[in-house]
């Protein structure tokens, strides 16, 4: 549908509201309208309307790129404000001499903006590198493309950061006294130290959480991929039995072709069965009312999916039978037969179903089957009351292979069945299910790149605190070896500030993670629990880390020589 451009889309749905109740063709039911380019980022429903769709991704990666740029400015916070008391006689000699408050804040400002915008230049080569990476996960081709949109929108962002990192420290550097200054004693208290071990806190619970989410990701979409589905998609291949008609159309195989179709792809050595369907398995399928059965509740609406399928479809894909039989071409009446899987049946509330007559569309069919549930659609939703009936003619016109290996026989005949220079266009069936989850596997790789580099950065920032704090405490652990200190006591003196550090931070990030990923877990009708282990492997992963990092700080001041470190200027 195309609207005039003085409508409006909030105009053309207020229109649509009530049309379809008001035509009494559906019940419960409402048009609206979309704009078509948001279709791609904004394509999930729910209760007929739009609820995201791939946007929630890109939400959550741009989430995550906003915390490792936080964690960023932490490190420099924190790097600039531990290395104050290095610049502190800088500081006060330019105070002693004239120089104002203001000067010094441009200053220490300017050389915020300087190293950011070195680190955008840095990082340029690095997206250079990586960029084909990406674009190999994400399955686009986005390219490097340096217009002015591009250049604004970078420099722009280059140059809020250069500001907000160097902020706080401009401002806390350029306050210092220059006789405090001058005597070498940077603040009053331990407030600044304090802030410190916030923004230390901070950036570590940050990383936490992204590395629990990860796993709990990670966990999910293995749970995904193992879980039995009600049918066998391992070595399964379908394509279309339509051919090109004088119209430009597809036009199916006659009936008797597909079964003459069948019949050679079974006879097939490495072939162990073959069936013909409509719409696909995975994803795709129709949709009904039109069913009422003895017993029904008038006021009561289930919605069923349907399948019509040839006569070895449940065998091929391996669905158990648990009451009555599939189809078979012994009973020559099987068109008027139904089968449900057990969510139908307890939908429709029956006891005994097999022999018992629903009417569907107006006709009257017996069920001689009742089949396991399967999953038809993603594990995002609940499994549907589902029927199958038997198609013989055209319109179950794809036809679906159970290989037992792979073989080349199949395109053979295929193409002794379709035109001429038709290509072969087959699909796997475990491929098209493996495309349901599609956004949460790469958003689950690139979430493990993410969080990758969001541990090394917190790393990078612990090294820096560590070093600074070993330095500052090298006298005292000079006096306290001189005493007799053991090198145990010694290390327990420098990691024990750390250890408390990251178990605080452990202490904010799983309750946070677990809300966060319970949210996300509902999105799914089947989903893992998140387990204690989780936390504990998360937990093990964030103080190896912590642990590796201060490692040299900590043999740094347990092989400190009293007699250095305890000597006057």
């Amino acid at each position: 549908m195309r609207i005039s451009n003085q409508s409006s889309l909030e105009e053309l749905n207020s229109s649509l509201v009530g049309y379809l109740e008001a035509k009494s063709v559906y019940e419960n039911q409402s048009l609206f309208g979309q704009v078509f380019s948001d279709r791609y980022l904004y394509g999930n429903y729910e209760n007929g309307f739009p609820v995201g769709g791939r946007i929630s991704y890109v939400k959550l990666i741009s989430i995550i790129a906003a915390f490792i740029l936080v964690i960023a400015f932490i490190n420099f916070v924190n790097m600039a404000t531990a290395e104050a008391t290095n610049r502190m006689k800088e500081i006060g000699v330019k105070k002693a001499i004239g120089i104002y408050r203001s000067s010094l804040i441009r200053q220490f400002l300017t050389e915020s903006l300087l190293i950011t915008f070195f680190a955008f230049i840095a990082s340029l080569f690095f997206i250079y590198f990586i960029l084909p990476e990406f674009n190999g996960i994400t399955s686009k081709q986005i390219i490097l493309s340096f217009d002015w949109q591009f250049l604004i929108t970078v420099l722009g962002i280059t140059l809020t950061t250069g500001i907000l990192a160097g902020l706080y420290p401009a401002f806390h550097l350029s306050a210092f006294s220059p006789v405090r200054a001058l005597k070498g004693i940077a603040s009053k208290g331990r407030s600044a130290q304090n802030i410190r071990r916030g923004l230390v806190v901070f950036q570590f619970s940050i990383s936490t959480i992204l590395i629990f989410a990860v796993m709990v990701v990670y966990q999910q979409i293995d749970f995904i991929q193992s879980k039995n589905l009600g049918f066998d998609k391992e070595n399964i291949i379908w394509f279309t039995s339509g051919i090109p008609a004088t119209d430009g159309e597809l036009e199916s195989l006659s009936p008797e072709d597909i079964e003459l179709l069948l019949d050679r792809l079974k006879s097939i050595s490495g072939v162990s069965n073959a069936t013909n369907f409509a719409q696909n398995i995975v994803g795709e399928y129709g949709t009904t009312t039109g069913l009422t059965w003895e017993g029904k509740n008038p006021e009561q609406g289930v919605l069923f999916a349907n399948f019509s399928v040839g006569y070895d479809f449940i065998n091929t894909l391996n669905i158990t039978v648990n009451q009555g039989r599939s189809f078979s071409r012994d009973f020559k009446t099987d068109h008027e037969k139904i089968i449900f899987n057990q969510a139908a049946i307890e939908a429709m509330n029956l006891s005994n179903p097999i022999g018992k007559v629903v009417e569907l569309w107006g006709i009257k069919r017996e069920i001689v089957g009742v089949v396991h549930d399967f999953h038809i659609a993603s594990l995002h939703e609940d499994i549907l009351p589902t029927f199958i009936k038997l198609d013989v003619n055209s319109f179950a016109s794809n036809i679906m292979v159970k290989m037992k290996t792979g073989n080349q026989q199949i395109s053979s005949v295929y193409k002794d069945f379709f035109i001429d220079g038709m290509p072969f266009d087959f699909s796997f069936l475990d491929d098209n299910y493996q495309r349901l989850y599609e956004n949460e596997i790469k958003t689950s790789t690139l979430s493990k790149y993410a969080t990758i580099v969001a541990i090394i950065i917190s790393c990078l920032g612990l090294f820096g605190f560590a070093n600074f704090m070993v330095s500052k405490r090298i006298k005292e652990v000079g006096i306290r070896k001189v005493l007799g200190a053991s090198r145990l006591a010694v290390i327990k003196l420098v990691t024990v500030e750390f250890n408390v550090m990251v178990l605080i931070s452990l202490l904010i990030a799983f309750p946070i993670g677990y809300i966060l990923l319970n949210d996300w877990l509902d999105g799914f009708a089947f989903k893992i629990a998140i387990t204690q282990w989780q936390v504990i492997g998360g937990s093990l992963i964030v103080m190896l880390s912590a642990w590796f990092t201060i490692t040299a700080q900590t043999l740094k001041a347990v092989h400190v020589n009293p007699i250095d470190c305890l000597k006057d200027e």
